[in-house]
This record gives C-alpha cells, sequence and structure tokens, in this order.
C-alpha cells in the first residue's frame, strides 16, 4: 500500500481491478486501538480495528487532489487481472523479488468485504481518522524523508 501512494503521490499512472475495494486504517489508529483494548478491552472479546471501505480508485482521485498531480487511470478487469496476477505470481518466483501483486491479493480486493468498527468504538473510544488525513501525512513523510524511500 505505501508504494502505491508513493507511486500516486509522484503522478505516475495507475491501474485498478473493476470492483475491487479496500478497507483502510492508518496503522498509528491500529496501534491506538490495540492500546485501548489492552486498557479496556473485556476479557474474551475481540474487537475489529477497520477504517474506512472504499473502491480502490479512491487513492486514484484522493491523493491527485492532496498533491495537485493529476495520475492517468486505467481499470482492469476482472478476468484479465486474474491472468496478470499468475504471471506476476510466477516472474517474482523466478526472481526472488517481493511481489506487489499476487492471486491472493486480487481475491481479497474482489471479495469487497466490510468489517465493522462499532464495538471497538463503542466500547474502546476507537476512532480511526479520516483517510484523506492518513494519506496527507504519509505524502508529507515521503517529502520530508527523501532519503528513506525507496522506490520499487
Amino acid at each position: 500500500m505505501t508504494q502505491s501512494i508513493l507511486s500516486c503521490s509522484r503522478g505516475e499512472a495507475q491501474t485498478s481491478i473493476e470492483d475491487s475495494a479496500y478497507d483502510l486504517v492508518d496503522v498509528r489508529d491500529v496501534v491506538a486501538g490495540l492500546l485501548a483494548a489492552r486498557e479496556k478491552g473485556r476479557r474474551g472479546e475481540t474487537y475489529i480495528l477497520s477504517g474506512e471501505h472504499q473502491p480502490s480508485t479512491i487513492m486514484h482521485k484522493l491523493i491527485p487532489s492532496l498533491t495537485g498531480l493529476p495520475i492517468k487511470e486505467q481499470i482492469l478487469p476482472k478476468k484479465t487481472a486474474f491472468v496478470v496476477a499468475n504471471l506476476i505470481a510466477f516472474y517474482y518466483k523466478l526472481s526472488g523479488a517481493t511481489p506487489r501483486f499476487t492471486p491472493y491479493a486480487l481475491e481479497v480486493l474482489l471479495s469487497n468485504a466490510q468489517f465493522s468498527h462499532a464495538k471497538a468504538t463503542r466500547e474502546l473510544g476507537y476512532n480511526p481518522r479520516p483517510l484523506r488525513a492518513s494519506f496527507a501525512d504519509t505524502i508529507q513523510w515521503f517529502r520530508d524523508n527523501p532519503e528513506l524511500v525507496k522506490d520499487k
């Protein structure tokens, strides 16, 4: 996800899978939720520390509004995405590189699973920040730490 945000923030062309979605949450909110669960959570209970359910195209719309850089986006049909995912998995297996896109990642994107953090909000005070704020902070971190930002 970080690499995707980085490339979007540079205005690089992006590809989305039709009808795909993420549940995105800032890691800082997950940490706060874990600490709250430790402090306020009830023994034996589970808490979902989710964020916002958004279509995968959200980054391609939101990030340009934060950076002022337009990006070119293309939507890949699901059937094509499965073929590409399997070819990419084979390539990465041969090259030994870490894949950014796998058949499993595609299945997750297409599951469109929606999660509710209502119980964590109610019992723990969990309140994830808006996605726009997380993306803005991430982009600012990239700008403030160029020496730490690794390309693909």
